[in-house]
């Protein structure tokens, strides 16, 4: 970018590159998002069923619904709301 900058040619191609590499951050971001929210919905339910099967903690396996529902929401958001490449944030 540097180079097309000092050689005097158009600045279109170099705007053009930050655009793209903008665009694979924000994708990159998004899929980190998705990603997390299914490893910790995962977590959730496996802490639900663990919490459940191990008597002594029977009532305990309510907390398990901490992580399940904060991983839901990471998931969703990732999926339904966050903006797609090119929209402009809210």
């Amino acid at each position: 970018m540097r180079k097309m900058l000092e050689s005097g040619q158009s600045t279109q191609p170099v705007i053009d590159l930050m655009r793209e590499e903008e665009r694979a951050e924000e994708r990159k971001r998004i899929e980190g998002m998705k990603l997390g929210g299914l490893i910790t919905t995962v977590v959730g339910v496996g802490l639900l069923a663990f919490l459940y099967y191990f008597p002594p903690t029977r009532r305990l396996f309510l907390l398990g619904l901490i992580p399940l529902l904060v991983g839901l929401v990471l998931a969703l958001y990732g999926y339904l709301a966050a903006p797609r490449a090119g929209e402009p944030h809210p």
